[in-house]
């Protein structure tokens, strides 16, 4: 707390154009750096939000975009909007199809690089994910949540149509095919 206000008071301080330094933001790259025992222009951007520090005022522009609520890149197609231009990108291969990461071994195309490193898992055989209560291992993080769901008990999809409680959607789905009365297209858990 003591460094964020010694840096909102440099910030007031020198705000002012010309004053201090080549830029407003060099007393304050100047005063965290000193302050921190860093050599300059290492992390000297500071967020006086949370803390957090960045090497380019860049970063730091973009990080406070998650603390006011700023996105300004929005889809043409559908109107999301994104606080990152890479995420934006990122987004429109949904309406483009667009998957430009393939794997090797399969050929499987993924729109997102961490799908296809998810994917090799199932040729390498590495599991990284290991449950704490019996140290079974599991390849992704969402079936080690799912395993644990064994040892707590824990039924968070529940049947529309009699109640009954099951620990994922896939078994929720096999049970609603047995319902007779259930009507097509019905809606199903989402819960992953």
């Amino acid at each position: 707390n003591d460094l964020i206000l010694y840096c909102n008071i440099k910030y007031y301080k020198y705000r002012s154009p010309g004053v201090g330094g080549s830029s407003p933001e060099e007393p304050i790259r100047r005063s965290i750096s000193e302050l921190m025992g860093e050599a300059p222009g290492e992390r000297p951007h500071l967020c006086l939000e949370c803390g957090k520090t960045f090497r380019l005022i860049s970063s730091l522009k973009k990080h406070l975009r998650i603390h006011t609520g700023e996105k300004p890149y929005p889809c043409t197609v559908c109107g999301r909007r994104f606080r990152e231009s890479g995420a934006l990108k990122t987004h429109l291969r949904i309406h483009t199809g667009e998957k430009p990461y393939s794997c090797s071994d399969c050929g499987t195309q993924f729109r997102h690089l961490d799908g296809l490193r998810k994917h090799r898992r199932t040729h390498t055989g590495e599991k990284p994910y290991v449950c704490s209560v019996c140290g079974k291992r599991l390849s992704r993080l969402q079936h080690l949540k799912h395993h644990q769901r064994i040892h707590t008990g824990e039924r968070p999809c529940c049947c529309p149509l009699c109640h009954r409680g099951f620990k994922d959607p896939a078994s929720l789905r096999k049970h609603l095919r047995g319902h007779v009365d259930l009507q097509p297209f019905f809606p199903v858990c989402t819960v992953f």
